[in-house]
């Protein structure tokens, strides 16, 4: 059955990638249908002793069906499913409703983003690399069930986002174990040109386009669901923040970003936690490739010696149809040992290093 469904979505994105997804409207509504499946393979390179016989494989990462529905142009809904979630099972992805009574003011309820991180906020189909760096991944939350309200200006170059959230993470049926709440707020600023929601510069930005973004938030954590994952979720308060800067102009494309954190929990010190990450890129548009470079650094406890993780990734994005609707990335991701700062520095990466290779096939 997962085979059926896969086959199908991948038919109906090819098929459709000429002129975007299914709609059907008139002048009261309109509804229209999106999806996107990404597969590939990876290879990971075994640090000494490990004994993982998975370090090659093909995978499918996603394969994503939304619908959107628009009525007299203030009232949208959004349902997103990934038909390969957690454990192979179809699992909701963005689910809200959104009302937006003048072109300035917006409000949303369900599960979604939350306005924190502008790369986190980026659609992972619109990415350089196949992974986002743990510093975003794993550090900033994601999805999750609340409210926001955002009042922004008529050409979206200026915005204020705050939202409201349970703090327990997407598409949780059980009790509250993380606590609750999770308070956020995001300012962005684009004073030149708008930026485009894309890694990458494929749609050659014609003037120099400059955006900024700052957020933080505040939560209330209870105890980790996993073991020893200590800078997402911990006992007691989390307060996370940071900013972006992103430039675009003519297939160029530089993106900086700062994440900070400070943990109060129950029982125990304060401690901080932070890191940051680089990445450019070129769209060749002769060629339609845009190769690029992503540099992360990510120390989880200022109170843990040598626990860094630092990543150096090289990527070579091709684009048949000069848009990210068919895409094949190829990408490899070399970790550096943690103590790479110090004299402690051993001869193997925190983690293994990995070359990946997908295809994206998608209408939208």
């Amino acid at each position: 059955m997962r085979l059926r469904t896969l086959l199908g979505l991948l038919g109906l994105a090819w098929t459709s990638t000429a002129h975007g997804g299914p709609r059907l409207e008139d002048e009261r509504a309109s509804i229209e249908f999106e999806g996107r499946v990404q597969a590939g393979f990876t290879h990971r390179f075994l640090l000494e002793g490990d004994d993982d016989r998975e370090d090659t494989k093909f995978f499918v990462r996603r394969a994503r069906f939304h619908v959107k529905t628009e009525v007299y142009d203030q009232l949208r809904t959004e349902l997103a499913i990934d038909f390969m979630g957690n454990g192979g099972l179809p699992e909701a992805k963005d689910v809200y409703v959104a009302w937006e009574p003048t072109r300035w003011a917006h409000l949303r309820i369900g599960q979604f983003k939350t306005p924190i991180s502008g790369h986190r906020l980026l659609p992972a189909k619109r990415l350089l690399f196949i992974d986002r760096p743990r510093v975003v991944n794993d550090f900033v939350p994601g999805r999750d069930i609340g409210a926001m309200s955002s009042l922004r200006t008529v050409d979206t170059r200026y915005g204020l986002h705050l939202g409201a959230f349970t703090g327990r993470g997407e598409d949780v049926d059980e009790d509250d174990h993380r606590g609750s709440p999770l308070l956020a707020v995001r300012m962005v600023a684009m004073p030149l040109a708008r930026v485009y929601p894309a890694a990458g510069d494929v749609e050659q930005t014609g003037r120099l386009a400059v955006g900024l973004g700052l957020n933080a938030a505040w939560s209330r954590d209870g105890e980790s669901l996993e073991p020893g994952d200590t800078a997402h979720s911990i006992a007691g308060d989390k307060l996370l923040y940071g900013g972006d800067l992103t430039l675009k102009y003519r297939g160029f494309y530089l993106t900086a970003e700062l994440l900070l954190a400070a943990y109060w929990p129950d029982h125990g010190v304060t401690w901080y936690a932070g890191g940051y990450l680089l990445q450019a890129s070129y769209y060749i548009a002769p060629l339609h490739l845009e190769p690029a470079v992503r540099f992360d650094d990510f120390n989880p406890s200022d109170i843990v010696p040598d626990d860094r993780e630092t990543s150096l990734s090289f990527g070579l994005n091709a684009y048949p149809r000069h848009d990210h609707r068919v895409k094949l990335q190829v990408d490899y991701t070399h970790r550096l040992p943690s103590g790479w700062l110090t004299d402690h520095a051993a001869d193997e990466g925190w983690a293994e290093s990995q070359l990946n290779a997908t295809v994206q096939v998608g209408f939208w």
